[in-house]
């Protein structure tokens, strides 16, 4: 009897080249004598930046591991039985995870990989049949894509330069060159761990809904997929309005998650979800249109050294506030958790509380407290006492609750309370010392 899971399955030959793979080159690096943890850092991240020996043959040590995946994958191919189609596909998908091996800049493919597999998996659908072999191609392929995303999250973590200043890993490309947006994307030390619990997250989501979802499987993977790169520009963002509009964009997949595969009361939870956190996001672009007009441009950091006076500092805090209070959630606006975590999918509910309501913390740490400073210690304490009721008030709802999910939600406020409570009774004491 077959008692190993369709997922694990999946997962097994590609597990096995890799491994395979990192021994054989682990062998041969330390046969030569060359320090095995820095040599491992350059073939996960393929920042070689070596003409000699060591660095061709730690590059060809790459290719060969990623080599090993494109096999793995079409082997899947005929061990499924998947027509030409799903062949064509996957062949694809293989020749991408070879192009992963060369020394190409990382947010070149960090976010379309997920975006772009999420659309294919759109494009070719399930047949409306979760047990047909088109329907067991789209999650191997889903997760297969996560899985990648979660490799290339690896190399740019293991690449991060903890010693270094500023923003690493940096792409700009013009976007609206008349308005000066960019599609500018880097990381910090503040956002490298986010987009790596994020592309872990995504791939035991996958695992959980292997035979659970019956309805439309393949587009339930594709909006986990849109979600997770639209999650990860979130992060990763340079320019205010790039910021927007992955902040506004990742509603929509999330919207549709909860609405098509969520519980009995899924249309009011779905609903009232997506106007929270719209609606509170609106004044957010009304102060970066403000920035815009002192700054010239909608770069993050050009914000920071806007000359700016306590009033507008006061004003542009209040827009970010509603914008990112909404999403953490505080009280007394987070009545929408509850609702939305309680009808939402497995899944949804598991990107809730694990990464999506992050988003708020970090918003206040990205943008409030670095571009308004004298406006949020000036709303410190007002934010440390609403971050007190958090902890207290929703701590003792969440312990009347007896409905796992419920109890989960409210816990998470209470937990983000904690966050938020952190971040403003610290500003208020540096800014209180003049640190």
């Amino acid at each position: 009897m077959d008692v190993m899971p369709k997922w694990a399955d999946a997962l097994l030959i590609p597990l096995i080249s890799i491994l395979i793979a990192f021994l054989v080159s682990g062998g041969v690096i330390l046969a030569i004598g060359e320090d095995p943890i820095a040599a491992l850092k350059l073939m996960v991240s393929g920042t070689f930046g070596r003409s000699d020996g060591i660095g061709y043959m730690l590059y060809y040590t790459t290719s060969f591991t990623f080599t090993g995946l494109a096999v793995a994958v079409a082997f899947h191919a005929r061990m499924f039985n998947i027509g030409g189609e799903g062949q064509a596909m996957l062949g694809g998908l293989g020749v991408a995870l070879v192009c992963l091996s060369f020394d190409w800049p990382h947010w070149i493919l960090v976010l379309p990989v997920a975006i772009v597999g999420g659309a294919l998996l759109i494009i070719i659908g399930d047949d409306q049949d979760a047990a047909s072999a088109r329907a067991g191609l789209m999650r191997i392929a889903a997760l297969a894509v996560t899985v990648i995303t979660f490799l290339i999250s690896i190399g740019l973590y293991l690449g991060f330069d903890n010693a270094a200043v500023g923003m690493q890993f940096v792409e700009k490309v013009a976007w609206v060159p008349s308005l000066k947006v960019f599609y500018s994307l880097g990381i910090d030390g503040i956002s490298a761990p986010l987009i790596l619990l994020t592309t872990f997250i995504t791939p035991l989501v996958v695992i959980s809904a292997w035979d659970t979802i019956k309805h439309r499987p393949a587009q339930y993977f594709a909006a986990f997929l849109i979600l997770e790169g639209l999650m990860i520009g979130v992060f990763s963002a340079l320019d205010a309005l790039l910021f927007y509009v992955f902040w506004e964009a990742m509603l929509i997949p999330m919207f549709l998650i909860i609405g098509i595969w969520g519980g009995a009361r899924r249309v009011y939870a779905t609903l009232k979800f997506f106007l929270y956190t719209f609606l509170g996001s609106v004044l957010m672009l009304v102060a970066f249109i403000y920035l815009y007009g002192q700054t010239g441009s909608f770069d993050l950091f050009g914000f920071m050294d806007a000359p700016l006076s306590l009033p507008a500092q006061k004003l542009i805090f209040i827009g970010f506030l509603i914008a990112f209070a909404v999403k953490v959630p505080m009280w007394p606006v987070h009545t929408w958790l509850p609702d939305a975590h309680v009808e939402a999918p497995t899944g949804g509910s598991v990107v809730l509380a694990a990464i999506m309501l992050k988003m708020g913390g970090y918003g206040f740490v990205r943008l409030s407290l670095p571009i308004v400073p004298d406006g949020s210690e000036y709303f410190s304490e007002m934010m440390i006492a609403l971050s007190l009721i958090a902890v207290v008030y929703i701590g003792f709802v969440a312990l009347m609750q007896k409905d796992m999910k419920k109890l989960i939600a409210y816990s998470s406020i209470a937990h983000m309370g904690f966050v938020t409570l952190g971040f403003f009774i610290l500003w208020s004491f540096d800014s209180g010392t003049g640190a």
